[in-house]
């Protein structure tokens, strides 16, 4: 046999094992779905159970964060000061996780998250739906509309991204959020989580945003309405009937909201909000 022959042959055998044992190494587009290496699955669900497992107190201390897309380095220095406060119950993250919907988003995000000492949950947002990214999210954190009752509140996660659903009547699915806060008997109050707000025109399908605030406001006492979608932390009552909606902000501008849940002389559930820069 040649030299040539030889080494031919060895070529193609190591190009076999690269093959055969290095193929889930490869990212054959930044588009794909699935990265089975190193992907996670189902965080909402597993948080989910850590929280629901854990005792509340008296105080129950929510942290509040929206538009993480692209923004990992202060992501990063604000899961390090979120693990610095003396008590955070769960982070929930709504919207806009990511900027293009692609699993490396996801992924370099969770490794910021997974240092966190609470559970957190995700919550999808217009820019997580670009591409593959509402498959991707919906296997990395779970449905894109669930709820789960915590020491008597129900936190309610949708999915209000009208326009990347070319407003087609759904989206919010207000059967849906009617169903989900119909047995008020089950829970005292209602926390609302979702990216974005009803008043906003562009986005926000607004053949639905008279109906969605009205469900708003026949749920049993709603604390308030968490968003995301413009960055800059902003709090108001714009339909003037006592429900609170506020923009929690993004890591951009290095700060997030910190939500704290209390009882009342009278035993009813209230609620202080706060920027917190970092």
């Amino acid at each position: 046999m040649s030299t040539f022959a030889r080494l031919f042959r060895r070529f193609c055998l190591c190009l076999a094992l690269l093959f055969q044992y290095g193929c889930e190494q490869f990212e054959y587009s930044p588009y794909q779905t699935k990265h089975p290496a190193s992907e996670l699955r189902d965080l909402n669900a597993s948080n989910r159970a850590k929280l629901q497992a854990s005792s509340p107190r008296d105080t129950i201390v929510l942290v509040i964060s929206g538009d993480q897309q692209r923004f990992y380095d202060e992501v990063d220095d604000m899961v390090t000061d979120i693990n610095r406060l003396e008590q955070v119950d769960a982070v929930f993250l709504v919207g806009d996780l990511t900027d293009f919907g692609l699993i490396r988003e996801f992924g370099w995000l969770n490794e910021s998250l997974l240092r966190l000492k609470c559970p957190f949950f995700g919550v999808i947002g217009n820019h997580d739906c670009v591409a593959n990214g509402t498959e991707i999210f919906e296997r990395t954190y779970g449905p894109l509309n669930e709820y789960f009752d915590w020491a008597g509140i129900r936190l309610v996660l949708h999915n209000t991204n009208s326009r990347e659903f070319s407003f087609n009547g759904r989206v919010p699915d207000l059967g849906w959020l009617r169903n989900a806060v119909a047995d008020t008997a089950a829970y005292e109050a209602c926390i609302f989580l979702s990216h974005v707000e009803p008043f906003n025109a562009i986005d926000f399908d607004p053949s639905l945003e008279a109906g969605y605030v009205q469900l708003l406001d026949d749920a049993r006492v709603t604390l308030f309405s968490a968003h995301g979608h413009d960055h800059i932390a902003h709090t108001g009552s714009p339909y003037g009937d006592g429900l609170t909606f506020f923009n929690a902000g993004s890591p951009a501008y290095r700060s997030y909201t910190l939500a704290k849940i209390y009882k009342r002389a009278d035993g009813s559930l209230d609620h202080i909000l706060s920027v917190r820069p970092f």
